[in-house]
């Protein structure tokens, strides 16, 4: 009972450790905001995947929605995400930036997004707990060891030093990245119908592929037991409390 506690407490930081203590405050030397009309909508999910978001000192994002900015800025999903206009979640922008420096870092550029939510959407937060059920991502053998496409990599930016994938692999669905557990749980979640965070506690970033075979929208079991063969890890259903960011206030823009 002690170990479940401990564990459980252990998850529980891990929940929110995308939205910690205030931030000191980074703004953009320049920013445009502009209301798009196009249908395109970018997802929280893939925004936090996109590679092109920051180039040197340029934050661009051609169409995007309020809610996909919230979740970029406080590293967050959309479940972490409470109450706001349901325009957040469905008119799109343009927005163009530049910071000061020449190569801002991405933790520094997380922070300008939040002032330029701030300052253009007149956007207030607080953080909460929220009760709710998901599943943590954790190793699936005792002795640690990961499974053979998961390999830690220090420069993903290093294509040359990636691994390589297996080949003549059946029809299904392919994942492969390189980046935090993080951004793997997030991946994973998009193919079960409730969240998956991040419980490995293992840092920094990591070369991964794995695989489901099929066409067929896969259950929990069946993704649990292809991450156990390629990446060594697995998925535990649990409840506990998670932290959320609640919107309190939020308007219609500020336009450049």
């Amino acid at each position: 009972m002690f170990d479940r506690f401990i564990v459980g407490a252990v998850i529980a930081g891990l929940l929110g450790s995308g939205l910690a203590a205030q931030a000191p405050r980074h703004t953009f030397d320049v920013a445009s905001v502009k209301r798009r009309a196009e249908p395109l909508i970018v997802t929280g999910s893939a925004l936090l995947r996109n590679p092109n978001v920051v180039s040197g000192n340029l934050f661009s994002l051609p169409n995007v929605t309020v809610a996909a900015l919230v979740q970029y800025a406080w590293e967050i999903r959309d479940f972490q995400v409470v109450n706001g206009p349901k325009w957040m979640w469905n008119d799109r922008f343009e927005v163009q930036a530049r910071a000061a420096s020449d190569a801002p870092s991405p933790e520094q550029v997380r922070f300008m997004v939040q002032s330029l939510l701030e300052d253009r959407f007149g956007l207030a937060v607080h953080r909460e707990q929220r009760e709710m059920r998901y599943f943590a991502l954790v190793p699936a053998r005792t002795d640690g060891r990961l499974g053979p496409y998961l390999q830690r990599r220090d420069d993903c930016r290093n294509s040359a030093a990636r691994m390589s994938h297996p080949q003549n692999l059946p029809p299904g669905r392919r994942s492969s990245g390189c980046g935090p557990l993080s951004q793997l749980a997030t991946t994973a979640s998009r193919w079960v119908d409730i969240p998956i965070i991040d419980a490995t506690g293992l840092d920094g970033t990591f070369d991964f592929f794995w695989f489901l075979a099929g066409d067929e929208t896969p259950t929990p079991v069946v993704v649990a037991d292809a991450m156990e063969d390629f990446l060594g890890l697995t998925l535990e259903a649990t409840r506990g409390p998670v932290t959320v960011l609640v919107i309190d206030s939020l308007q219609q823009p500020t336009e450049n």
